[in-house]
């Protein structure tokens, strides 16, 4: 197994080219208790962003294993735009410009089908100046700017309407930003992704530096993705309160999901895990709680039917970040082989990770020292310990920091 240590703290970082390996276990990353609680999500969230970037693993998308009657967005997308071409071309452009909107919403928040999301807003930006409306069009180039700023339309072969529309688009962008956006969500907490990134979990308020349109998407489990394209005009503040739609597989979930919090803590799967992996054809799982204001994830792997590790994390800001994903995911599968998981005989001794929202492994010396200086000090000094076959603990808790010692 390739080490996935250093790769995914840096990979958040910056995205280097990297070839993904042929197969990738498939993982469900859910909640096990709690699945209402937004610091529950948060942290789900989170590690599935940061499992994305992972070599060997990818999580299970739910919606779509849930939805599989529905068109995948990709798919959805691409015929969107054959459409929208096909239309331009006959110059009916009531109907391109409904096709084509329809391919950008679709297409945008999907990082690999960036060119064709590009080519769908530059025809809607043509088909809105073709049918006179310029401000239509000018709106479509500053969505088109805010996903390829190096993107420039070829203005004279193209004629003065557009042109118009270009450069009313770009004195937009060069405008003072706009208020924040307030994001809900009445039906559950919901991931809220700006841009096709996770930015974090409703209730969630967006600023942006400048007037461009934002591509957003909410998701939620047991829910269809929710997708649209919003702008914000200079100074304006606004709040969204989207109604998810529920799919139609979702009560299968449900009922899994409330049988969970009874499995966090087993050595092996219970029916619940069982039901789990039949639903969402998952190879693993990973179960995310919140206790104590820590996140506690446990690492099942479901073909063998047995827990691998679990771990407790305590996030700098209380609520997950991309990055606590990032560490989390990396200690999970530290030392195990990715694609089996239940293979791997674990050492005994317990493994750490440094807390204070850095996210690194460190190794197994430095933590009983780190113990024995912080109980002698009486300094707060977090310290997250892999959990042990009984989730019995003792705490001892000063000011903001905590010591967890598990036997």
């Amino acid at each position: 197994m390739r080490p996935l240590g250093g790769w995914l703290c840096t990979g958040l970082l910056a995205t280097p080219a990297l070839t993904l390996a042929a197969e990738r276990a498939p993982v469900a990353v859910i909640a096990g208790q709690d699945a209402d609680d937004p610091r529950v999500v948060a942290a789900v969230w989170a590690i599935r962003a940061a499992m994305e970037r992972a070599p060997d693993v990818a999580p299970v998308s739910i919606d779509e294993r849930l939805g599989e009657d529905r068109e995948p967005p990709a798919e959805a997308g691409r015929a969107a735009l054959v459409e929208g071409r096909q239309a331009f071309g006959d110059l009916d452009l009531e109907r391109a410009a409904r096709a084509l909107e329809a391919a950008a919403r679709l297409l945008v928040p999907l990082p690999d089908r960036k060119l064709e999301a590009v080519e769908a807003l530059d025809l809607l930006a043509q088909t809105r100046a073709a049918a006179r409306d310029e401000a239509g069009a000018a709106a479509a180039y500053r969505r088109l700017v805010v996903l390829d700023p190096e993107f420039e339309p070829d203005i004279e072969a193209l004629g003065p309407t557009v042109a118009k529309a270009w450069r009313s688009a770009a004195a937009a962008l060069a405008g003072p930003p706009p208020g924040p956006l307030r994001v809900e969500s009445s039906m559950a907490p919901a991931a809220v992704f700006v841009d096709g990134r996770f930015a974090g979990v409703t209730p969630h308020l967006i600023r942006r530096p400048d007037s461009a349109p934002l591509s957003l998407e909410l998701r939620a489990d047991g829910f269809a993705p929710w997708r649209r394209t919003v702008t914000l005009r200079p100074g304006q503040s606004a709040a969204l309160e989207p109604a998810l739609e529920p799919l139609g597989r979702s009560p299968l979930l449900y009922d899994i999901l409330e049988k969970l919090p009874e499995q966090m803590d087993r050595e092996t799967t219970g029916p619940a895990l069982k039901d789990l992996r039949s639903l969402l054809f998952a190879e693993q799982a990973v179960l995310v709680a919140v206790r104590g204001g820590d996140v506690q994830a446990a690492l099942f792997d479901l073909k063998l039917g047995r827990r691998v590790r679990s771990l407790r994390y305590s996030p700098a800001g209380g609520t997950a970040t991309v990055s606590d994903g990032s560490a989390i995911v990396e200690a999970l599968y530290a030392g195990v082989d990715a694609l089996a998981p239940g293979t791997t005989e674990l050492a005994e001794e317990p493994e750490t990770l440094d807390a204070g929202g850095r996210g690194r492994l460190v190794d197994a010396w430095w933590f009983w020292p780190a113990v024995g200086v912080a109980a002698a000090t009486a300094v707060a000094v977090p310290i997250i310990v892999l959990s042990g076959d009984d989730d019995t603990a003792i705490r001892e808790r000063d000011g903001e920091g905590a010591v967890v010692l598990r036997f």
